[in-house]
């Protein structure tokens, strides 16, 4: 994270016309030095005009980022990958078109959506997040919730006009009667991927 502060002084240290350059920004929430970090990423967020993704690829401080972006407005964001645990980041981007769940399991993000502007819900559903494998290509409850949720909430969108919801799936076949994942070995993963398109008026 001390990183991550660095690179934010260095960009609102230069010239402030290159930070309308920049338009996607990518970095990662951990334990380390929560109260240096959380100003650092807010002032750099709002700092840049022109930003129109943020990817974020792991949170682990879920309620001390929610309060260092609750009062933070980031309109020109229309692209958001995230976790679950940044879920708050939505509220943030009140013009967000694309928001994919770049992990956990999507309830409280699909939460954050109601009321917003998404246009495409791209979700992950993926075995690895329990450490344990369901039958092949099978949903626990909780991924099903999580997907009627997410149908409900593009469905009663008060925006006209298409809506996506893409729902990713991981998969690994080569265990489905095997001993659990042995981590020195690498994966054999499959991906599979279904669309949904919710039209509304």
């Amino acid at each position: 994270m001390q990183e991550l502060q660095r690179k934010s002084k260095g960009v609102l240290a230069a010239d402030a016309a290159l930070c309308g350059y920049v338009r996607t920004v990518t970095f990662t929430l951990t334990k380390s030095d929560v109260k240096g970090t959380m100003p650092a990423i807010t002032t750099l967020l709002s700092a840049l005009p022109a930003l129109h993704t943020i990817q974020i690829l792991s949170c682990k401080i879920a309620g001390d980022f929610k309060n260092a972006v609750t009062y933070l407005s980031l309109p020109t964001v229309h692209t958001l990958i995230i976790p679950t645990d940044a879920n708050a980041l939505v509220r943030a981007c009140p013009n967000v078109k694309h928001v994919r769940c770049a992990g956990g399991h999507g309830s409280a993000l699909v939460g954050s959506l109601k009321g917003s502007k998404c246009e495409t819900l791209d979700g992950m559903i993926d075995w690895v997040k329990d450490r344990k494998l369901t039958e092949h290509g099978d949903e626990v409850p909780s991924d099903r919730a999580s997907i009627d949720a997410a149908r409900d909430v593009l469905r009663n969108s008060e925006l006209g006009g298409e809506k996506k919801l893409i729902i990713r799936r991981i998969e690994a076949p080569h265990y489905e009667n095997n001993p659990p994942h042995d981590p020195d070995k690498d994966l054999d993963l499959l991906l599979s991927e279904s669309t949904e398109i919710f039209t509304s008026e």
